[in-house]
């Protein structure tokens, strides 16, 4: 069987410093959401090491409040983050389930311009530390995995610098994810996440808590060519808790943040891997940079692969 995980990677690409307009600290959150959004349920199969890569490129030419309008008259963040991520699957299973373990290590480079103010930082983000219990159904037309992710602060970070591609505290992020192929023709993929986050030592600035759900629809039109793919692209992500400094809530509102995004997306499989080039635009933003996201993905086996051949639209 051939599986392509495009699932999770730590990617601090929004981090920067506009002021009170920001929901969670400086805007931006640990999981890179709108990540995963093919093959989100599969993992590598038991024995096999797979090398996934996730780059995203973005820019945010307008930060929000709390009403979703523009915040500030002058703000431009463009942001490029390339995430290489490690997935092992154990030979032992623990009752149906096999053992997953990841890391991810994130290289991020940002541009920020607010109000004439002018920084960037090219450095390593916050590292993910990833373990899975997965299950494949016999038919190989359903996946699903669940675990945590905990993103370390092994990231670039100075206080006094106006942007950062490190956060500085620690987040624990239960996630469940599934795919479901009920013909050869259609994928339907969603990851559900959540985070938890820690405080802040430097700043005492406590992020509030969210979650997100990125979704994805593929179809293959070409018979003769069944490992192309095209389909939906998206997101729904939301703060559920208020951001806190020195233990007092922030402004009034706690700064909430939300934001939406959809877009196309195409793939192609190859045995146990793929890649995929996709594009997602933000609507209903809130408390948050509005812009668009483009990203290019990739999966590949290391060692381990299988002995039965490969099925081509899996």
């Amino acid at each position: 069987m051939s599986k392509f995980t495009a699932f999770g990677c730590a990617l601090a690409v929004l981090a920067c410093a506009a002021g009170p307009a920001l929901a969670t600290e400086n805007g931006t959150q640990h999981y890179p959401i709108g990540v995963n959004t093919v093959e989100d349920g599969a993992l590598p199969p038991p024995g096999m090491l797979q090398l996934l890569n996730y780059f995203q490129g973005s820019t945010d030419p307008v930060i929000t409040n709390g009403a979703g309008n523009k915040a500030l008259p002058k703000f431009d963040l463009g942001a490029e983050a390339d995430a290489p991520r490690l997935l092992y699957t154990w030979p032992m299973m623990i009752g149906p389930f096999h053992y997953t373990t990841g890391l991810v290590q994130p290289f991020v480079h940002l541009n920020l311009d607010v109000m004439g103010a002018k920084n960037h930082d090219y450095d390593l983000g916050d590292a993910d530390i990833q373990n899975y219990l997965g299950y494949a159904s016999p038919d190989h037309k359903l996946f699903y995995y669940f675990g945590l992710d905990v993103y370390v602060p092994t990231g670039h970070y100075r206080q006094k610098d106006l942007i950062n591609t490190g956060s500085n505290y620690y987040t624990f992020a239960p996630n469940a994810n599934v795919t479901w192929k009920p013909t050869r023709q259609w994928d339907f993929d969603a990851t559900f996440f959540t985070e938890f986050n820690t405080t802040n030592t430097s700043d005492k600035y406590h992020s509030g808590d969210d979650i997100d759900l990125d979704y994805g629809i593929t179809y293959r039109p070409l018979a003769n060519v069944p490992q192309f793919g095209l389909g939906v692209n998206g997101f729904f992500y939301k703060q559920v808790s208020d951001d806190t400094q020195n233990d007092l809530t922030v402004a009034t509102n706690g700064y909430r943040g939300q934001e939406f995004a959809v877009g196309p997306q195409f793939r192609y499989d190859i045995p146990f891997g793929g890649f995929v080039l996709k594009y997602q635009h933000d609507f209903d933003v809130k408390n948050r940079p509005r812009g668009e996201k483009l990203w290019l993905e990739f999966a590949t086996p290391i060692f381990g692969t299988p002995k039965e051949p490969a099925h081509p639209a899996l």
